[in-house]
């Protein structure tokens, strides 16, 4: 009963501050639930934002305060300019890889452009224009992807690299009006163009994309290459919260008490904890919900037996 009531110019503050940064709260509050983010998500959070706060600006440097406009409303104006200034100046080298080519970005562009909720790159068109990205991403491709793919491809399909057979005609004359005949290497780099090509024409609504490492495992006999590439730009995290959460659970379980644990043994902890559907603390496990746990689980190991085998992860 004795805090003292705010004032106006406290309230007129409050409000320009919450009114500037909503975009940045509304960021926050939609990805509070993943911790773990990909890079991608984390890239597409970024350019919506830019573009919101950009959007803002630009209308708010459009409108012309009236002539009785007071001195206050003056300072209002001034301290958005100032905050919307202050969310840019972080973001805008975290998001400078979109405006030019940049080898040690190159995992950022990357990520979006193996994403396939973000590979159209609309949200890259709104924050430079599509000139300014159809250049950018040319460069990302010629310098780092299609390099990168043809590597890749030699790794994972060393015979069909080597003797691409169906696109070699040996017969062409040197005097053809085509020119010489494909080389393996013109064959090959033919070949992981057309997947890139039929990646990016292929039509996917993001909404349906639940996780986007699961949707490159349910395609990647469509796109063996990409999608090898692919996951490995996709399983950078965005961001370290979950890693600095798994560490303090480690923190937690390895006490003074638990000094002879072994790394064994807090990992399947760790596991446990991560992946264990409900919370002892506040619900009540029936013995049914235990039961249908372990099958749920049983039932996930027959799926992918094969693959565990592979990896050496079942014996």
């Amino acid at each position: 009963m004795q805090a003292r009531v705010p004032t106006g110019l406290t309230w007129a503050i409050a409000r320009a501050v919450t009114e500037t940064l909503t975009p940045v709260v509304s960021q926050c509050v939609l990805n509070q639930t993943r911790g773990f983010w990909l890079l991608s998500d984390a890239l597409a959070g970024a350019l919506k934002l830019m573009v919101q706060m950009e959007a803002q600006q630009l209308a708010r440097n459009s409108i012309e305060l009236p002539l009785e406009c007071s001195e206050f409303d003056s300072e209002l104006e001034i301290l958005y300019g100032r905050m919307a200034g202050q969310v840019a100046t972080v973001l805008r080298p975290f998001l400078a890889f979109s405006r030019k080519y940049d080898e040690g970005q190159a995992q950022n562009m990357l990520a979006l452009m193996l994403d396939p909720r973000f590979k159209g790159l609309e949200l890259l068109q709104d924050y430079v224009g599509r000139e300014v990205a159809k250049k950018v991403v040319d460069e990302y491709d010629t310098k780092v992807l299609v390099p990168m793919l043809v590597k890749v491809a030699v790794i994972l399909s060393p015979t069909i690299v080597a003797q691409p057979a169906a696109l070699i005609v040996p017969h062409v004359s040197q005097t053809s009006l085509f020119g010489a005949p494909a080389s393996t290497a013109e064959a090959s780099k033919g070949l992981l163009l057309g997947e890139l090509s039929l990646f990016r024409r292929l039509v996917v609504e993001p909404v349906n994309v639940v996780c986007p490492l699961l949707w490159w495992k349910e395609h990647e006999s469509h796109f063996p290459t990409v999608a090898f590439v692919a996951r490995q730009f996709l399983g950078i995290p965005g961001s370290q919260i979950e890693c600095e959460r798994i560490f303090s659970i480690a923190g937690i379980l390895t006490s003074l008490r638990r000094c002879r644990l072994g790394t064994e043994n807090l990992n399947a902890l760790v596991m446990i904890q991560k992946n264990w559907p409900l919370d002892a603390r506040t619900d009540t496990l029936s013995e049914s919900d235990i039961t249908q746990f372990f099958n749920d689980e049983a039932e996930l190991l027959e799926i992918h037996e094969e693959e565990l085998i592979a990896a050496g992860e079942l014996e």
